[in-house]
Formats: structure tokens, C-alpha cells, sequence
């Protein structure tokens, strides 16, 4: 591309466009407006976010790409040598040779223009060949009965076996994930090979919380043969068969399941109800594993206790977990993904259930955040997507007409004269106070989530995770808030005042490290941005946030010293 052509734009707040981005990560710009774009980036965290979206897309197309549409499309053949004479003697058993004659001349005189060369006209009968081939030979593969395709299926996921005396049964486990709406739940489901699956029933409900059929094929074949009025569609698309099925005399309307063409093996299954309510469910894990030893008959009368002895019971295999381990498994995982800073969630505990609920960013961090989360056990799920599209959240805006005039207008003017480079040092700030500030946020929730007795209800291998938690968002606020030294050094106040920590153990210095965090970030926007709610002068606000500041740095230090210290119960 001529770079000279490109023209680099910004919209009303600031941001460059979309198209600027994806050809700034394709190495389309300049160097000079290569370095803008990158000197923006550092300092905007909404357009870090907009291009790792766009990073994330492309990503996801090659993966699609390499995975699923280069798969499907199979090698032409190497040769149409054989075509024209088998077409000729296709054409001699119906019509005569004159007639085909003139026929074939009518139909490639209405294809070729009469000044295009007689050469072309096998050129456009190779092309119709190889069109003829892929629609009737390529995009039309052995079709299935929906009848077939379900006893295929029904014997993938409890095939046939045999037992002897002596061999193992085999136990069937399935765990599926089923949602309805913006409620998730996820079941665990268990049947001995060979024998009935028990409640492969399906129910007329459409509460997933409810729902106790696994997602089987004998479950849709039963309902699928209660049906008088149906029709069947059998498509198979890529690698996986579809059968929909469709009932007007029934209080399920239409349903279709989802079976891999290697071996027949359902994986996901859709049911709509006559009053629209649906279910969608999800194979998540499927395996088959040794359950028992069925013993070999025995000629004389058996010795009770040795056999008791002999063969031990076997715990289940799926166990209820403990849910101060499910949670705190689930507290990590979101902390891992960065989850707890940037999504309005709630974790709450009903019983012997760790409830996840809230609404999501965006509609694929919605499914992100229940693909990852729903293969905890002892987690339920009520994740919403957001009403409309958006984003990340972002940081607040720089000034507008709508806020007052900043605090320190005249010392940001002074310090900063470029109206380029103040706007984004003003950025940089208020993205480093609001990351300040989420860190804050979730030690605080941590800190009153577990205390002493908390703590040490958790096995060791998730105390050091809670630790782990705890150190890293300490060391990101710290960093964070160093950010805003620069915006205490063009403050013209006098030295701070001190203030004292009034506590015992790190979770009270947390607490006060919240409150101290809080405050220095509403200080902070009244001073650059300005603020409708602050009533207070840029001198005494000046002076409060510069101890703010320095008392923050104190809080952290010893925060950090009482979690590593041995006795770190309160």
C-alpha cells in the first residue's frame, strides 16, 4: 500500500479510527505516523483494548481458517480427461448426435461471445465440469435417515457390552453445560455401559436448574418418536451431522442435536418450547472409566466377612465439591484472566452452591467468562450480556464543556503548555488512578472475604493461591499509583501532613488502603479534569493528595510486610 495515500484521523474524543489501528498492526503506516499511533496507545487504554479486539478477531479467523475451512475443502481432481467421452456417451443413449449438436453449439454460442477464440470454448466446458463436480459431488455427501443417524449416536454413547463373570463394568460420565437465557448450570451425569441410561426422559420445563436429562440420543429419539407431526432435516456441514426436527402438535416445537461425523458422538443439543422459552446444552467432558469387578460365581458357600474384605466399596466418582474451595478456585480463575478488575460480577454463596451473577462487557467475554468458569464444579452461573454492544470498560473522559474548569487549570497549562501532550498526560493519569483503584477495590473484597476462621478452612495449596492474589494486586496498585507521581510534582504546596495507620494486620491495612485510594482518585479528577461534586479549593485539595499519595506508598509497605509475616490470620 502507498503509504503517502494514507491519511492518519482521530474522531471527536481523541481516538483514531478502526481502520488506522488494523493498518497500524499490519505495518502500513509510516514510521512518523507509526510512532503517533504508538505514542497514543501508550497512554489510552480504550484503543489498547479496541486493538487487542482486533488482535483477538484476526487470531480467531486463522484458527477458523486452519482448523475448520481448510479442512472441509478437499483436493480437486487431477484430471477431467475422462469427462468429455463419458458426457459424449450420455448424450448418444438419449438424443441423437445431430440434435445434441445443436443444442450444445446453442448453449456455448449464448456462453461465449462470437469474437472471444473457438480456444476458450474448452476452457468453459473444464470450468463447468469442475462446478458440475463440486456442487454434485463435494457439497452433497452421503445422506443419513434421522432414524440412523440417531442409532448411530445412541450406540456412540452406550454401546453394547457384554459382562462376563470376572470383567469390568464400565461407567459412562458426561458433564453438560445447560442455558437458558442468561442462566447457566452445569451437571454431571453417570450411567453403566450396556444398561439403560436412566432419566434420558425430557421434561417440560425450561429452567436449566431443573433440567435432569442428559443430552443423549436415545432422550431425542423418545421424544422425537411421541411425535405424530414432525419433519427432519439430516445436514452434514464440515465435521459434525445436524438433525432438526420440527413438531407442530407438540409442547416442544422443534429441537436438533449436534453429532460428530468421525464417530457419531453428540455434543450439543437445542429444544424451543411452544411458549419460546429454549434450552441450549453442551458437552463439556465424556469418558468412559473401569467401575467395579463383577466376581465370578463361587461353587460353595461364600465367607461374608472375607468378601466384605475382598471388595471394598468404591466412592463415587463425582463428589460434591467443597465449596470454600470452589469458590476460591473461582475467585483465582477470574484473577488469572483479569476478570475480578474489569467486570461487574458478584459472588455469593447459597448452601453448598457458589452463585456467579452479573452482567458481562460484552457478549463474547459472556461466553468467555461461562466457558471458563462453568467447568468448575460446585459453580452455578447467571451470566448476562450486556442490552447493547460495547467494549472493555474504560477509563473516564478527559474534560468536557458539561465539568467544571479543572482544579489546576493554570499549574497544568504552566507545567504542560502543549494542548497535545496535556491531554495525554491527562489520559495517562486517569487511567493509572482508575487501575489504582480497581486493585484496590478487589484486596478490599478479599480482605473481608477471608479472615481468620476463612482462611483457614482452605487447604494450603489455596491459601498460597489467596496469597498469590493478594501480593500481586498489591505490587499492580503500587505501580499504578507511581504513576501519579508526576502530577504530585507540579503541585505548588507545602510538605504533607502524615497519616497515621490506625489498625492491626493486613486486612485492616487494606481497608485503609481502600479509603485512601478512593479519596487521592476523586482528588485526582478534581485536579485535571475538574468535578461537579467537589467542594473544596486546588490548595487544600493539592495538600490532601499529596499525602494521600505518600500515605498510600506507607499502607502498601506495610500491608505487604503483615501478609508475609508468619502469623497472618488477621
Amino acid at each position: 500500500m502507498n503509504q503517502e495515500f494514507i491519511r492518519i484521523e482521530f474522531d471527536a474524543d481523541g481516538h483514531p479510527e478502526e481502520t488506522i489501528l488494523v493498518l497500524a498492526l499490519e505495518g502500513e503506516l509510516s514510521e512518523q505516523d507509526a510512532d503517533q499511533i504508538e505514542a497514543h496507545m501508550r497512554v489510552c487504554q480504550l484503543c489498547r483494548a479496541r486493538v487487542a479486539e482486533i488482535e483477538h478477531g484476526f487470531a480467531v479467523y486463522e484458527e477458523y481458517r486452519t482448523d475448520i475451512l481448510l479442512p472441509e475443502i478437499l483436493p480437486g481432481p487431477q484430471s477431467f480427461r475422462e469427462f468429455p467421452t463419458r458426457l459424449r456417451q450420455l448424450s448418444e443413449e438419449r438424443v441423437s448426435r445431430d440434435e445434441t449438436r445443436k443444442q450444445s453449439g446453442a448453449f456455448l454460442r449464448g456462453l461465449v461471445p462470437a469474437r472471444v477464440p473457438f480456444r476458450w470454448v474448452g476452457v468453459a466446458a473444464s470450468v463447468m465440469a469442475a462446478i458440475l463436480f463440486v456442487t454434485q459431488v463435494l457439497l452433497n455427501p452421503v445422506r443419513l435417515s434421522a432414524t440412523e443417524l440417531l442409532e448411530r449416536a445412541a450406540a456412540s454413547q452406550n454401546p453394547s457390552v457384554a459382562t462376563k463373570a470376572g470383567s469390568q463394568v464400565k461407567k459412562a460420565h458426561q458433564r453438560v453445560r445447560i442455558s437458558s437465557g442468561g442462566t447457566t448450570v452445569i451437571r454431571d451425569f453417570q450411567w453403566t455401559v450396556g444398561s439403560s441410561i436412566p432419566n434420558v426422559s425430557w421434561q417440560d420445563v425450561a429452567d436449566p436448574a431443573k433440567w435432569s436429562a442428559p443430552l443423549t440420543a436415545e432422550g431425542f429419539s423418545q421424544w422425537r418418536n411421541s411425535v405424530a407431526q414432525k419433519k427432519d432435516q439430516v445436514q452434514r456441514t464440515g465435521e459434525q451431522w445436524t438433525l432438526d426436527t420440527k413438531a407442530s402438535e407438540s409442547s416442544i416445537r422443534e429441537a436438533w442435536i449436534v453429532v460428530r461425523a468421525s464417530d457419531f458422538h453428540p455434543t450439543k443439543q437445542h429444544i424451543s418450547f411452544a411458549d419460546n422459552r429454549s434450552l441450549d446444552f453442551e458437552e463439556l467432558a465424556f469418558d468412559f472409566t473401569d467401575d467395579q469387578v463383577v466376581a465370578s460365581p463361587v461353587p460353595e458357600a461364600p465367607n461374608v466377612a472375607a468378601q466384605q474384605s475382598a471388595t471394598p466399596t468404591l466412592p463415587t466418582r463425582i463428589q460434591s465439591p467443597d465449596p470454600n474451595e470452589a469458590e476460591l478456585e473461582l475467585r483465582y480463575t477470574m484473577f488469572q484472566k483479569e476478570w475480578d478488575l474489569g467486570e461487574d460480577l458478584e459472588i455469593a454463596r447459597t448452601g453448598n452452591e457458589v452463585i456467579v451473577s452479573g452482567a458481562a462487557s460484552s457478549q463474547d467475554r459472556a461466553e468467555a467468562i461461562r466457558e471458563a468458569l462453568g467447568l468448575i464444579a460446585g459453580v452455578r452461573l447467571a451470566i448476562l450480556s450486556p442490552p447493547q454492544a460495547g467494549g472493555s470498560p474504560v477509563s473516564r473522559a478527559a474534560p468536557s464543556s458539561a465539568n467544571p474548569s479543572p482544579l489546576a487549570k493554570d499549574l497544568l497549562e504552566k507545567s504542560l503548555p502543549d494542548s497535545g501532550q496535556r491531554r495525554d498526560s491527562v489520559y495517562r493519569w486517569l487511567s493509572a488512578s482508575d487501575d489504582a483503584l480497581a486493585h484496590a477495590s478487589v484486596l478490599q473484597k478479599l480482605a473481608e472475604r477471608y479472615d481468620a476462621a476463612a482462611k483457614a478452612s482452605l487447604a494450603p495449596t489455596s491459601q498460597a493461591k489467596l496469597h498469590e492474589m493478594l501480593r500481586i494486586h498489591m505490587e499492580r496498585l503500587r505501580l499504578a499509583n507511581s504513576e501519579l507521581d508526576a502530577v504530585m510534582q507540579f503541585l505548588m504546596t507545602p510538605a504533607p501532613a502524615r497519616i497515621a495507620f490506625m489498625g492491626n494486620g493486613w486486612r485492616d491495612a487494606i481497608r485503609a488502603l481502600f479509603a485512601q485510594v478512593r479519596e487521592q482518585d476523586s482528588l485526582v479528577a478534581a485536579l485535571i479534569v475538574g468535578s461537579q461534586t467537589a467542594r473544596i479549593d486546588a490548595r487544600t485539595a493539592s495538600a490532601r493528595v499529596k499525602s494521600l499519595h505518600e500515605s498510600i506508598q506507607n499502607l502498601l509497605a506495610n500491608a505487604q510486610t503483615l501478609l508475609s509475616a508468619p502469623n497472618t490470620a488477621k
